[in-house]
């Protein structure tokens, strides 16, 4: 059922997909649904909740153990996200990608059942993140560190969702977005040097 709401969620987003239609997909009926989770609602939270806290769980441990240390670089710090990412996403084939697509909808689509998830699950690790980079990055005043801290969290998923942007506005052959290696590689430097700009 999960599944089958995940697949229909990134498709036709929260206000196109019926009940319904998800207990069609998953050839259940509509009473399972509210036996097991009461409403549509409740059931986006789980979608979520399943892919999100596993993620966010680990980020913050890793991040907590390089602070044990001492400071943790930027480039550690970008790093230890993608890579976590990376193993909750692109390790997962199709499913991690179709869940990133429904991630990037809910940035996107105005509806308060989708705006309420994200705040839920990703305040920890903003805040864990915030932390780590105010010790990075002391030069930084607040507005500037929350501007870059949401401009890197932008270009990460873009980055996880496979988007080809190049190839789709200018018909750019030499980047494959769905390269993980390649990704890495570029990603890495590209935020490091965004979030420390002008810091010396």
């Amino acid at each position: 059922m999960l599944d089958a709401a995940e697949v229909l969620f990134a498709e036709h987003g929260f206000a196109g997909t019926s009940l319904r239609m998800i207990t069609q997909r998953a050839s259940v009926n509509l009473a399972s649904v509210n036996y097991h989770f009461g409403s549509k609602e409740a059931l986006l939270q789980e979608v979520f909740s399943r892919r999100l806290d596993p993620l966010v769980q680990q980020c913050c441990q890793r991040l907590l153990q390089q602070q044990a240390a001492g400071p943790v670089p930027v480039a550690s710090a970008m790093a230890i996200f993608l890579e976590t990412a990376q193993q909750q996403v692109w390790s997962r084939g199709r499913d991690g990608g179709r869940f990133v697509r429904l991630l990037s909808r809910a940035f996107i689509e105005p509806h308060p059942a989708l705006q309420g998830v994200l705040p839920k699950h990703f305040a920890p690790l903003v805040m864990a993140y915030k932390t780590v980079l105010r010790e990075a990055l002391p030069l930084l005043d607040e507005a500037t560190l929350m501007w870059r801290l949401h401009l890197a969290f932008g270009t990460l998923f873009h980055a996880l969702a496979g988007n080809d942007a190049l190839q789709m506005v200018a018909r750019c052959e030499t980047v494959d977005a769905d390269d993980q290696r390649m990704v890495m590689q570029q990603i890495l430097p590209f935020l490091s040097g965004g979030m420390q700009a002008g810091t010396g």
